[in-house]
């Protein structure tokens, strides 16, 4: 019901407390309640689902790529309403490239957590494989308007735009037929949260490109054992060489 509104002023304090309050809650609770986090093998298979679907799924795919590797909440990507032409989410006047195309950062001026008037940004950057946010970024602004919304698509009567619920009730079903059913909309931020953690980067800089207040990283962050750190690393491995192959 907060999705579309930013989040009330609160001191660093009060956030280590609600977020000491919240774990404390948590291991009150059997094992397994917290939301998952998208791991890399579950993103392959859901681009590659998508990315055989009509063009409302390839803008899914889009978004959720750029979810992941930009730690966002799908609420601070899409719209509230699926056909209008004034669009409350982000439009393609909100992205900006480098002059490399390199990198891509979106002005956030609606965030979960901003405070009144405050702007946030999601930087990503290239990726030399299928899972690349700025391409992602580059298809969505090809062609569209700097008005556009961002993550939008055209049928044959209407221009519509993605909703969080467009999104996760279509998502929702690959992750019931890839048997991951517990796997949410909340799972992306989570998602590149802890691969970020288990590939060593620093907890500061993860909290820099989250935009996590104080310890509210720690919702985030769930654990990968060594086995699941190598077979990431191995298919994000696979996907840089057969992306370089197709060159």
């Amino acid at each position: 019901m907060y999705h579309d509104k930013p989040s009330p002023q609160v001191s660093d304090k009060k956030i280590t407390l609600m977020v000491r309050g919240a774990a404390k809650e948590d291991a009150k609770r059997p094992k397994g309640c917290s939301k998952p986090a998208v791991m890399i093998p579950d993103l392959i298979k859901l681009v590659a689902e998508l990315a055989e679907g009509p063009e409302e799924h390839i803008t899914i795919m889009d978004l959720v790529v750029v979810a992941f590797w930009g730690m966002a909440r799908l609420g601070e990507l899409v719209c509230t309403k699926r056909t209008t032409m004034s669009c409350a989410g982000l439009t393609v006047r909100n992205v900006a490239f480098s002059r490399n195309g390199e990198t891509a950062t979106l002005t956030l001026r609606n965030a979960k957590t901003a405070a009144l008037g405050e702007l946030q940004y999601i930087h990503v950057c290239q990726l030399n494989h299928m899972l690349c946010p700025v391409l992602a970024l580059q298809r969505r602004c090809a062609t569209k308007t700097l008005e556009s919304a961002l993550f939008s698509f055209r049928t044959a009567s209407a221009t519509n735009n993605l909703t969080r619920y467009l999104v996760t009730s279509t998502i929702g079903k690959v992750w019931t037929s890839i048997r991951r059913p517990e796997l949410s909309g909340h799972s992306f931020r989570a998602g590149g949260a802890s691969l970020r953690n288990a590939l060593g980067i620093s907890i500061s800089n993860i909290c820099v490109l989250g935009r996590c207040k104080s310890k509210s990283y720690l919702l985030y962050l769930r654990p990968y054992n060594l086995g699941q750190t190598t077979e990431a690393v191995k298919l994000l491995k696979a996907l840089k060489d057969s992306w370089n192959e197709t060159d």
